[in-house]
């Protein structure tokens, strides 16, 4: 499943280290296949576009705030 989030977290610097390591955070969520695309956002935070399974969407709802993100829906 393609799945598109907006992500706030309380300190941003839009760095290329917090890119990466948002990157890297991701990929690591349950059931994510794919990080295929994560860009700063216009109006805050980080645009992140990637596949996941389906049945993981709940998992990755409660992996987000562990990891100190805030999704925007």
């Amino acid at each position: 499943m393609h799945l598109y989030l907006r992500l706030l977290k309380p300190v941003l610097s839009y760095t290329e280290e917090e890119k990466l390591a948002l990157a890297g955070v991701m990929a690591s969520a349950p059931g994510v296949e794919q990080v295929k695309l994560v860009e700063r956002h216009a109006k805050g935070g980080y645009a992140v576009t990637l596949d996941i399974a389906r049945e993981s969407v709940d998992a990755l709802v409660e992996y987000l705030p562990a990891n100190g993100l805030q999704p925007v829906f």
